[in-house]
């Protein structure tokens, strides 16, 4: 029996299969390399995302302007809808006049950190600027009629309904836009 496997063992193998080891331990070894190389630049575009997600979305565009005009749309939503839609008395009147001045004030103070974005992402800042523009036109509109500076016979009118959903389409709109710059500049 210990012959028999001696005697295998002493016949030289055919030269191509010596050839066939050899080209698939050198094919291997190739592949291996190319793997490795693949792995690092994936790490390296990885770690490079992580620090534009983490760095300037997380800790400077999320608190700077995004978390501040969200709270902008969504309590100017609600003091808009406090409103009473026919004011009876001059002092509803007044009170239209008070909530177009701090919807102007705090719309100043939204646009302020909108600057922001004009650095970061000018095609964002051109739609979250149309976007508000189209909210105040609505508010505008819809508080000059109900406190009797609207000519009523002078084009587009404005009901609450509307203005109540142009601010639910901007708050869409604003976060659709958002989603879209973030992606490009995590993809980037």
């Amino acid at each position: 029996m210990w012959k028999w496997i001696s005697d295998l063992l002493s016949v030289a193998p055919p030269p191509w299969f010596i050839w066939l080891g050899a080209s698939v331990a050198v094919l291997n070894f190739i592949v291996v390399l190319a793997a490795y190389r693949f792995n690092r630049a994936n790490e390296r575009t990885k770690r490079l995302n992580s620090v534009q997600d983490e760095f300037w979305f997380r800790k400077i565009a999320a608190p700077f302007f995004i978390e501040p005009y969200l709270e902008f749309l969504t309590g100017q939503q609600a003091s808009f809808e406090a409103l009473s839609v026919r004011p009876s008395g001059g002092a509803e009147v007044e009170l239209y006049q008070r909530y177009m001045s701090a919807f102007r004030q705090a719309k100043k103070d939204i646009r302020c950190r909108l600057n922001f974005l004009k650095a970061v992402d000018p095609l964002t800042f051109k739609e979250i600027s149309q976007a508000i523009r189209d909210l105040e036109d609505k508010v505008t509109l819809f508080c000059a009629e109900n406190s009797g500076f609207g000519d009523p016979d002078q084009g587009e009118r404005a009901t609450k309904d509307d203005v109540i959903s142009q601010f639910e389409t901007t708050v869409i709109k604003s976060i659709t836009v958002l989603k879209k710059s973030h992606r490009a500049m995590v993809d980037a």
